[in-house]
């Protein structure tokens, strides 16, 4: 229950902005070392997006948020054409 509570607080709570710098660093640290983690970055960052608009609730700082998880497939790609 301590768990639940501790991952609620961090990605919806008042650690929002903190777990959101986890999930962005773990997606582009990844996608640096291995192209192919990027393409698998790509659904899952718009999913990520998708998820924290539908918890959403009376936070608002989780819409700002979700639109980083938005733009992020736009800079893999732009990763992904670069290195060619």
């Amino acid at each position: 229950m301590a768990i639940e509570e501790l991952f609620t607080e961090l990605f919806f709570g008042s650690g929002c902005w903190l777990g959101a710098i986890i999930l962005i660093l773990f997606i582009y640290v990844g996608a640096y070392l291995n192209k192919y983690l990027r393409l698998l970055f790509i659904p899952v960052s718009i999913f990520l997006g998708i998820w924290y608009i539908n918890n959403m609730g009376l936070n608002t700082d989780l819409q700002w948020i979700a639109l980083i998880f938005f733009i992020t497939p736009i800079i893999l790609v732009i990763m992904l054409i670069k290195e060619k």
